[in-house]
């Protein structure tokens, strides 16, 4: 993301890339539900009330996300309605301030607009200092939970499913082997406030990043454990892989799902982000985004896999529409081969990636591209 000159931190899609060196970092591609009776819906719908077990809502089969017994194919966007980070010295980032203010005052009206143009889901980011220390004087945790609760109810009223992802791990590095556990007690309590919801997802860690796939393995599995048996959360989790969710490989994946698979006492119900931006590749032809497509295609027929983060504009590149367009038209064949849809980033932002003009959902170009190649298309 671009940053004004007066404004001293980096942003959220910037931030992580610049501090770990996104534009340099080694690239390595590693290789139904069922119908219930009338009882068993109470039981379970009472359940939901006093545990963090959704009454319904998303599951996984084989390498589908399912909501109820139908197939669901996410699209979406990301939408900045709470801060997640600050400034480099500490205090309030004034570009982040105004746009999650001002998204969260007008979330039933961009809801409203984005279910309208086609989106059926919204990914949420959060933040632990922001949560734990109220920079932005929401409040401290209660208030943070207070907006976050009412952003979902909004996005419920709207018809939208809703993605809360932690953004922490973006800008930790290879710190996150040493902090990633300093989430939990924040993560505990999102899930009570929300994770009842079958309409929430939640993803724990955006684009981990300088770390290898043994560590990668470690964190999922440690964190599957407390979701699972500290948080007694059995429903979907999203789960970014190495190198800003760009790289995936069998034996990590299948590793944390037998994992899951063993905790749940039956399937796995985690699905793997994967995300992409053109960070220089000039022209949407050629070899690098053939071979995304091929090799993307070949995992989602294998994994479950959704597109959490795919932008025009990474800081040090200019943006391109032109290999977005050209993306989004490789969208329809690897959700054939098993994709389970894509999230575009970002919903209003200070950046190129910018898909509405402010909150009230007037589109960029960007935006209308979207609109025109995913979102009514799907």
């Amino acid at each position: 993301m671009v940053i004004p000159v007066q404004t001293p931190a980096v942003g959220p899609a910037a931030t992580a890339r610049q501090v770990a060196g996104r534009a340099k970092r080694e690239r390595t591609r590693g290789e139904a539900a069922t119908l219930v009776t009338t009882v068993v819906v109470v039981l379970v719908s009472a359940l939901a009330g006093c545990s963090s077990v959704p009454s319904a809502g998303f599951s996984v089969s084989r390498n589908l996300l399912l909501y109820g017994s139908t197939r669901f194919t996410v699209s979406g966007t990301v939408d900045y309605v709470l801060p997640f980070y600050n400034d480099r010295g500490g205090g309030v980032d004034s570009g982040l301030a105004r746009i999650t203010q001002a998204d969260y005052q007008q979330r039933e009206v961009s809801f409203a607009a984005m279910r309208r143009d086609g989106l059926n889901l919204v990914r949420i980011p959060v933040g632990l200092t922001d949560y734990s220390r109220d920079t932005y004087g929401l409040g401290g945790p209660k208030g943070y939970l207070s907006r976050l609760e009412q952003t979902v109810r909004a996005a419920d009223r709207a018809g939208l499913k809703v993605v809360i992802s932690w953004w922490d791990s973006l800008g930790w590095g290879s710190d996150l082997l040493n902090r990633y556990r300093q989430l939990w007690s924040m993560m505990d309590a999102v899930v009570k406030e929300v994770g009842h919801d079958p309409n929430v997802m939640f993803e724990p860690y955006n684009e981990p990043n300088g770390i290898d796939w043994t560590a990668w393995t470690e964190v999922m599995k440690a964190t599957l454990t407390e979701w699972r048996q500290v948080f007694h959360y059995k429903g979907v989790l999203i789960l970014d892989t190495i190198n800003y969710s760009w790289d995936l490989a069998r034996s990590p994946l299948a590793a944390v799902q037998s994992a899951d698979r063993a905790l749940q006492g039956g399937a796995a119900q985690v699905v793997f982000a994967n995300h992409r931006y053109p960070d220089g590749e000039t022209c949407p032809c050629g070899v690098a985004l053939q071979g995304f497509q091929d090799s993307l295609e070949r995992w989602a027929s294998s994994f479950p896999i959704i597109g959490t983060e795919y932008g025009v504009y990474s800081a040090g590149y200019a943006p391109n529409d032109e290999w977005m367009s050209a993306l989004l038209g490789k969208v329809p064949a690897m959700e054939r081969a098993g994709l389970n849809g894509a999230i575009l980033f970002v919903w209003n932002w200070v950046d190129p990636n910018s898909l509405s003009h402010g909150p009230g959902g007037r589109l960029t170009a960007y935006g209308r591209l979207a609109l025109h190649q995913l979102w009514r298309a799907g």
